[in-house]
C-alpha cells in the first residue's frame, strides 16, 4: 500500500519520471546550442569537420532522447538542411555577379516620398558616441534571429509533428529561395549603399554597438563575409513564418506579430535592410508556406 508521502508527491516513480524529463530538456537544449553554434562556424569558414562533428554529436543527442518520437528524421533533415544553407552561402557570396543597389534606394526612395527611411529614423533616434536603450534592444532582436527560429523549430516538434514538418519545410524553402536570389541579384544593403549610389550615408548601428565590423566586400577570408545579399530579408521571411506557424495559438500570435514587427522596424533602424527587401521578405515567406504546406498535404 502507498505511503501518504508517495501519494503527495506522486512517489519514487513520479520523481524518476521527472527528473527524466528535465533531463531530456537539457539534452534537447544542448543539441539546439550545438545546431547554431556550428551554423555560425560554418558561416565564419572553420574546419569542415569540426562542423562535421558538431553536427554529429547534436543529432546524435537528440537522437538518444528521441528516436521513438515521429519526425525525427524530418528534425535531422532540417538541421542538415540549415548546415548546407550556411555552406552555400560562403560560395555565393562571392559568385561574382555585379553589386546592386540603385533599385532597392529607388524604391524605397518612391514608397516615402522621396526620402530613405534608414536616414530618416536615423537622423531622429540615432546619437553616435553614445548608447542608447533602443540600440540595444534593436542589436538583441536582430541576434535573435539566429536562435529563436530553431527554438518554435523544436517546441512544434515536440508538441505538434505535422506542424513541424510545414514549418521546417517552409523556413528551408524560403531560406533556399534567398539564397537563390541574392546569388543573382546581390543587393548592397542601406549601410553600404553610398558606396554605389548618390545615397546619404547610413551608418551600420550594430557594427558601432559592438564596435566590430567584419563583413566586407571582396572574395577571400581575409575580407570577412560578403555582405550583399540584401534581398529578400530573410531575417523577415524566417520571422514572419514564425507568425503564421505560431498563428492558431492565441497566447503566442500576438507575442509573434510583436516579434515580427519589432524585427522589421530594427532592420530598418540599424541600416540592415530596406523596406523594399522586408516586403520581398514577407512575399518569400507567404510563397514558401504555401509551397511546404502543398508538399506536406
Amino acid at each position: 500500500m502507498a505511503s501518504l508521502e508517495d501519494v503527495s508527491v506522486g512517489g519514487p516513480g513520479a520523481a524518476r519520471q521527472r527528473w527524466g524529463h528535465a533531463a531530456g530538456n537539457l539534452a534537447r537544449l544542448l543539441a539546439l546550442v550545438l545546431c547554431v553554434f556550428t551554423l555560425f562556424l560554418v558561416r565564419w569558414d572553420a574546419p569542415l569537420i569540426v562542423c562535421a562533428g558538431l553536427v554529429a554529436l547534436s543529432l546524435t543527442t537528440l537522437y538518444a532522447v528521441d528516436r521513438r518520437r515521429a519526425g525525427i528524421g524530418v528534425w535531422i533533415a532540417y538541421v542538415l538542411g540549415f548546415v548546407l544553407f550556411a555552406l552555400l552561402r560562403t560560395v555565393t557570396d562571392n559568385a561574382g555577379f555585379p553589386v546592386r543597389a540603385h533599385y532597392a534606394v529607388a524604391a524605397d526612395e518612391w514608397l516615402f516620398g522621396g526620402t530613405l527611411p534608414q536616414h530618416w529614423l536615423q537622423q531622429r533616434l540615432y546619437h553616435a558616441g553614445s548608447t542608447s536603450v533602443l540600440e540595444v534592444a534593436c542589436v538583441t532582436v536582430i541576434f535573435s534571429y539566429y536562435v529563436v527560429p530553431h527554438l518554435v523549430a523544436l517546441g512544434l516538434w515536440r508538441r505538434k509533428n505535422g506542424e513541424f514538418a510545414r514549418y521546417a519545410l517552409a523556413v528551408l524553402i524560403a531560406v533556399y529561395t534567398g539564397l537563390l536570389v541574392s546569388l543573382f541579384l546581390p543587393t548592397a544593403p542601406p549601410w553600404l549603399a553610398s558606396d554605389y549610389t548618390s545615397a546619404p550615408h547610413i551608418t551600420r548601428i550594430e557594427a558601432a554597438f559592438l564596435n566590430w565590423n567584419p563583413e566586407s566586400i571582396g572574395p577571400g577570408p581575409d575580407n570577412g563575409v560578403n555582405p550583399v545579399a540584401a534581398m529578400p530579408s530573410l531575417h523577415l521571411a524566417v520571422t514572419s513564418l514564425i507568425v503564421v506557424a505560431l498563428w492558431s495559438r492565441r497566447r503566442l500570435r500576438f507575442v509573434a506579430l510583436a516579434y515580427a514587427s519589432a524585427m522589421a522596424f530594427s532592420l530598418v533602424f540599424m541600416g540592415e535592410h530596406y523596406v523594399v527587401d522586408l516586403i520581398a521578405g514577407i512575399a518569400t515567406a507567404a510563397f514558401a508556406w504555401v509551397a511546404a504546406s502543398a508538399i506536406a498535404r
